[in-house]
């Protein structure tokens, strides 16, 4: 079923409601009926539906049908693609399903608009290149390269350069940029204490209240380069630092001169010069700040100060500071300091040295027992003569520091000089490497211009004399019997070993128990009188081990005291471990489940029979068992009558014991404690489970219990108006078992975040048993207005024992009603038009009623007419002012609404008091919109109907020529159009 092209309208307006019209053939056989078309916009790649689907009730065999549908080009422009498919879904059985889609390009021309272009090259500074402090008139060209003029055009001018928008003056108005044409705006810069580049930006139409062909060209940037005013810059240089005498001893006097440069662009003047010591991290001023009264351009300028060296020594980092406060502008404040190092050297004055190369020993080698003699020579390379110069000799070997015979003095080293002295030195026992250090005044007597280099170490190496070696192993300990049990009395026995090479005499031996870290010696010390080279001898000792089962720890030391010197020290220790078996002990056992209760559950002033059962868990039968009751309820013990004694409880037995718990004065469950043997009189092999607790059951006393529910708080007045005073009332029921008194009650407004409390405390004298009481405080509800959140609390301090504590604060919610006050109201209804449906281009009158339905009057009413179509807000005139408005009257306002350059829908928005600057009591009604339909220009319409197409002759044969006839329709506005089209068959 081949179909037409797609026919339209010539090409409207954006906005316009365009009638697309296709004419399907049928040039098929058979007649079609219910022939379905479906129109379709495919211009951005997608099918989007356009309307409904149409259908044609028949088309005959050679015949042909017109379908239509409304195409809204509202929001669209330029080429639109527009396709018809016929029987999309196939329903219809043809000889050819190739040719039933067509399509036609559809245009649709922009709305007349403004088009404001803003562009650097049209921004202009005067003077281009100002100096800070100049004024800078700024000139903005803004172009409009749209079709209509644009009015009341914005303009800001920002300062950019920190990348936040800094308005330079306030928004300027352009009264009109004709279309096509252009104006400017000026604005005043003041470049006062600015300097570089700076961004200036041109932002035009800033919040878009003009509608425009596009908004993305209406700010621009240019950048204003500002240069600096002449200025001069100071310059501390090092090399400029000079010192006189350059080389000072301690407590000279110095004088520091400095040349501060001046090589900027202008003259500097009373420039303040600062010395000062830095050495060390320090800042310590040198003298008082210097002033020179001025350095020309290319110049220089010089000062001076003492310096007292007196207590300083060695490198001293002198700066020199220009302009410290910076109180003069340079070009550069990076120089202005400079530094310089004046040595400072000691007073005239020795110096002690001894090098380990000085120290020697006569004979070098010696063995244990030879005296050595130890010599030094102790040098003077300072540059003074040092007098009765003090040297210590030290044997510091292992870290030790024992002096080696008397501190030795020698009168006189001569500056430049050397002197020697020595003392001997007794090696019997010190075997080995020794350490032997020389200090040199070792008291810091003489002052020296180094003390670090007094004193020196130099290693002795003492050869060893025939010296025995006694040697104890673990396993030459033994023990007779070898598995002794508590009681026993058992054998030691240890043989020691000699494998030194010089026999040992009277050699003590000593035996410990040193079991879990003690140390208790078994016997007195032993002696064997003689173990010679190789050989060994024996001792022995006796052993009670009463009281000591388990493993025990017995140790062996051989020579304790160090009597006997040897070759190896390292070897006169060892241990050997005994097991002693226990003898035969009971095990008391109590138990919380051996402890009861007569009756189970006391009432205070019960007396109450505690019965425990003690078991004997252990191998030997207890006797004169003790038991100890007590009462552990609180952090302390209150024993229960006195001690119990249990005669005897035999191995694998229990016996039991009871005491009388009066129950007086006590309240709530008490904790009760039962101790066997507290004294430990028992030996028993386990001693951690004598003690068990068990809870005894009170009864609960009689007890008040308040209770505060949001039923009882009220309110007089039950509806207050803000300002009013209201009484609120509390009343505290009692349904505990007790009557409570000087019940205290508290009032709060919770309604914010901080609880804020409401008079003063209240007190009920006393409320009864199942009774109630009665509180009440005044609330001022000034400023209060709307819902408020009052809490009450009863006992809020917890002084009044009760049988519960959760019950006694409740809620309640007071609604204060806000004073009496305007209500500014706007309906859509009350907005009207004149014409209500213009034509472009007519002035129309824009007219509201605004109603005030609130308590008071409202004056100076502000009302703002703004058209707020496709999501803009141009304003429509200024904003209007009604003096007053009475309560329950209204009031009208009108502007003048230009439909220029608006056709289709437009949004008219009227707001009132759109600054809030009038008090009211509702504010959600303070705006209003309603739709004006401004109507195009008069045009024609043209239409065709498928009644209007006629066939001559109506049923032809194949090869007979048709006339096809054609009535065409113009239902539009009166106005000339010519329009045709070839529809291909």
């Amino acid at each position: 079923m081949p179909t037409t092209s797609a026919s339209t309208h010539p090409p409207p307006p954006q906005g316009d409601q365009v009638t697309v019209t296709v004419t399907v053939l049928n040039d098929g056989t058979a007649a079609a009926s219910d022939v379905q078309v479906r129109f379709i916009d495919i211009s951005s790649g997608e099918s989007l539906p356009i309307g409904d689907e149409q259908t044609i009730d028949a088309i005959p065999a050679g015949g042909s049908g017109t379908a239509q549908i409304v195409y809204d080009t509202a929001g669209l422009s330029g080429d639109r693609q527009i396709q018809a498919v016929v029987d999309p879904n196939n329903y219809i059985a043809e000889s050819d399903e190739t040719d039933n889609i067509a399509k036609q390009k559809l245009t649709i021309g922009q709305v007349s608009a403004p088009n404001l272009v803003m562009q650097a090259v049209n921004i202009g500074f005067q003077p281009p290149l100002p100096i800070t402090g100049e004024t800078v008139t700024i000139n903005a060209v803004v172009l409009n390269d749209g079709a209509t003029d644009a009015s009341n055009v914005l303009i800001q001018f920002n300062d950019i350069t920190s990348g936040e928008a800094v308005p330079i003056v306030k928004e300027q108005t352009i009264a009109v940029v004709p279309a096509g044409g252009s104006a400017s705006a000026q604005a005043v810069y003041d470049t006062t204490g600015l300097s570089k580049d700076r961004k200036v930006q041109v932002l035009v139409d800033s919040n878009n209240l003009i509608a425009e062909v596009s908004d993305s060209d209406n700010d621009a940037t240019k950048v204003l380069s500002i240069a600096q005013p002449p200025m001069p810059n100071l310059v501390v240089r090092a090399d400029s630092i000079g010192f006189s005498p350059p080389k000072p001893r301690t407590g000279d006097p110095v004088r520091v001169s400095a040349v501060v440069l001046n090589t900027g662009a202008a003259a500097a003047t009373d420039v303040v010069v600062q010395l000062l010591d830095v050495t060390g991290g320090g800042s310590i001023p040198i003298g008082e700040h210097q002033v020179i009264g001025e350095i020309a351009v290319g110049e220089s300028g010089m000062v001076q100060v003492d310096y007292d060296t007196t207590g300083n020594i060695g490198d001293r980092k002198i700066q020199v500071v220009a302009d410290p406060n910076n109180f003069i502008p340079e070009s550069n404040e990076t120089d202005n300091k400079g530094a310089a190092t004046l040595l400072v050297l000691p007073p005239p004055a020795p110096n002690l040295t001894v090098e380990s190369a000085n120290i020697g020993f006569s004979p070098p080698v010696p063995s244990q027992g030879v005296p050595v003699v130890v010599s030094v020579t102790i040098l003077n390379g300072g540059t003074l003569d040092a007098d009765d110069v003090l040297v210590q000799f030290v044997d510091v070997t292992d870290g030790g520091m024992v002096p080696i015979g008397e501190k030795q003095t020698i009168e006189r080293i001569s500056a430049g000089g050397d002197a020697s002295t020595q003392v001997t030195y007794e090696t019997a026992g010190k075997v080995g490497v020794r350490k032997i250090r020389v200090l040199v005044d070792p008291h810091t007597i003489i002052p020296e211009s180094n003390e670090g280099d007094n004193n020196a170490t130099r290693n002795l190496t003492v050869t060893s004399s025939p010296a025995p070696n006694l040697v104890v192993q673990e396993g030459n300990i033994g023990f007779n019997p070898v598995n002794p049990v508590e009681g026993d009395t058992v054998s030691i026995q240890v043989t020691v070993q000699n494998n030194g090479d010089a026999p040992a005499t009277e050699v003590a031996v000593q035996f410990v128990d040193v079991t879990g870290g003690g140390s208790r010696p078994i016997g007195a010390n032993q002696t064997i009188a003689l173990i010679d080279v190789g050989s060994s001898g024996s001792a022995q000792v006796s052993y009670d081990t009463t009281g000591r089962s388990g493993d025990r720890k017995i140790q062996v030391v051989v020579d304790p005291n160090n009597l006997i010197p040897e070759s190896n020290e390292g070897d006169n220790v060892a241990k050997q471990s005994l097991d002693v078996a226990s003898q035969p002990a009971p095990n008391l056992v109590i138990n919380a489940n051996n402890i009861s209760f007569a009756p189970p559950t006391a009432n205070p002033g019960d007396q109450v029979t505690i019965n425990a059962i003690v078991i004997n868990a252990g191998t030997r039968d207890a006797t004169d068992v003790v038991v100890q009751f007590a009462d552990v309820t609180s952090s302390g013990s209150a024993p229960i009558g006195q001690q119990q004694t249990i005669d005897a409880i035999p191995a694998g037995g229990s016996g039991s014991v009871q005491v009388t718990y009066d129950t007086t004065g006590k309240d709530g469950d008490r904790k009760i404690q039962v101790v066997v043997d507290p004294n430990n009189f028992i030996p028993e092999s386990g001693e951690t489970d004598n003690e068990a607790q068990k809870t005894l059951e009170m009864a609960t006393l009689p007890a008040p219990n308040l209770n505060m529910q949001s039923t009882n708080i009220g309110f007089r007045p039950a509806d207050p108006t803000q300002g009013q005073q209201v009484v609120i009332n509390a009343t505290v029921l009692n349904d505990g078992s007790a009557d409570a008194g000087d019940v205290v009650v508290l009032f709060l407004d919770t309604t914010d975040e901080t609880p804020i409390p409401i008079g003063t405390q209240q007190v009920i004298d006393a409320v009864p048993v199942g009774g109630s009481g009665v509180a009440q405080v005044t609330y001022d509800t000034t400023g209060r207005a709307g819902e408020r959140k009052i809490e009450v609390q009863v006992d809020p301090n917890n002084f009044i024992q009760e049988l519960k504590e959760t019950d006694n604060e409740a809620n309640g919610s007071l609604t204060v009603t806000p004073s009496p006050s305007a209500n500014l109201a706007i309906l859509p209804i009350n907005i009207g038009f004149n014409p209500p449906k213009p034509i472009e281009g007519d002035l129309t009158t824009v007219n509201v009623v605004v109603l005030n339905t609130g308590a008071i009057a409202a004056t100076d009413v502000v009302v703002q007419f703004a058209d707020v179509s496709n999501g803009g807000s141009a304003p429509l005139g200024t904003p209007q002012v009604i003096a007053s408005i009475a309560t329950g009257s209204s009031s009208s306002v009108q502007v003048t609404y230009d439909t220029s350059g608006k056709i289709g829908t437009r949004t008219i928005q009227v707001v009132a008091d759109p600054n809030n600057f009038v008090v009211e009591s509702d504010k959600s009604d303070n705006l209003a919109t309603r739709t004006l339909t401004v109507a195009p220009p008069p045009a024609p319409n043209l239409m065709v109907l498928p009644g209007n197409i006629k066939f001559e002759p109506s049923a032809p044969n194949e090869g007979d020529l048709v006339n096809v006839l054609v009535t065409v329709l113009n239902n539009g506005t009166p106005m000339p159009a010519t329009w045709s089209s070839n529809l291909p068959r």
